[in-house]
């Protein structure tokens, strides 16, 4: 058999981390990163939704996408400066010239294709390209890309995702706390970003927006192939933190049981007495706040999705 993948995807500090965290605790996996990687956002999400549309690249996003994944560092390929160091940790031992080569053929080959025939041939150049760097026959991705854009998981072969949510008010607290970028409209980075219902807003439209794509592409899923389903999981970060028996699902789920087990690590990398501290951070924030959030936000209709929740 071919390589296998497993994605862990979040929706903007959610608490994917901490299942990544916990996965590499065993042994015989790769990473293109040791963080996350930059794939998707390099340019084959753009391809994939023109594609999805009946539409094509401008030579514009062509000549991004090929400057991207031929290893070309400019801040100006980027939307937010921060893809360029971890594009670059993804490049660290990778051939770019072979890379270069990879993205062009790809871009000849999906010209005039129905997506079928694209999704096949993406997940050849993504395999390949993986290889580059990569030797062991299943590789992590750490949010490339988030859970937003699920239907991602269908450029694999093989693929198992891990998808990770996580109590609304905490994780709206922790995106005021590094400062994210939908807060920093017309603000100097080093200027304070609160808690107000300003940025609550903000917050419930972008995670709504968020909630919309992922249950969009659950319903791409559902179309093109059903049974792709089977091979995603939901879980809550506090009830992954808290619950061994949670975390011992997602193994299960993962196929991980017969690696080296959590409790004598070959890597120690999970620290759940450390992430439980993340929980309950928001308890400071105003009631009409929280309220707001709670009640705004449309997290259940990725929470009551049984049919892929583990």
């Amino acid at each position: 058999m071919g390589n296998s993948y497993i994605s862990i995807m979040g929706l903007l500090y959610s608490g994917s981390s901490a299942v990544f965290d916990y996965v590499r605790q065993f042994e015989g996996f790769g990473y293109m990163s040791n963080d996350e990687s930059r794939i998707f956002i390099n340019g084959i999400t753009i391809l994939y939704e023109l594609k999805k549309n009946n539409q094509k690249p401008t030579e514009e996003q062509k000549r991004k996408i090929i400057s991207r994944f031929s290893g070309d560092f400019d801040n100006s390929l980027y939307w937010y400066n921060g893809n360029v160091a971890k594009n670059r940790s993804m490049f660290m031992g990778i051939d770019t010239d072979k890379s270069g080569k990879l993205i062009r053929e790809f871009l000849e080959k999906i010209e005039d294709v129905d997506i079928k025939k694209f999704i096949l041939l993406a997940r050849k150049f993504i395999d390949e390209f993986c290889s580059l760097k990569l030797s062991e026959d299943t590789r992590i991705l750490n949010n490339d890309p988030d859970a937003c854009l699920i239907s991602s998981t269908l450029l694999f072969d093989r693929n198992k995702a891990v998808v990770v949510y996580r109590n609304l008010c905490d994780q709206f607290i922790d995106q005021i706390n590094h400062k994210s970028s939908y807060y920093l409209k017309g603000k100097d980075k080093t200027e304070n970003v609160v808690a107000n219902m300003e940025n609550a807003k903000i917050f419930v439209d972008n995670m709504n927006w968020r909630i919309q794509l992922f249950v969009r592409d659950i319903e791409f899923i559902e179309k093109y192939d059903s049974k792709r389903l089977k091979n995603i999981c939901i879980v809550s970060f506090e009830d992954f933190i808290r619950d061994e028996e949670v975390r011992n699902g997602v193994c299960s789920f993962l196929e991980l049981s017969e690696r080296s087990w959590y409790s004598h690590p070959v890597f120690e990398t999970f620290f759940p007495e450390q992430s439980v501290l993340n929980i309950g951070i928001s308890k400071g924030i105003k009631q009409e706040i929280r309220d707001y959030i709670t009640s705004n936000v449309e997290i259940h209709k990725i929470i009551s999705r049984n049919k892929v929740t583990l």
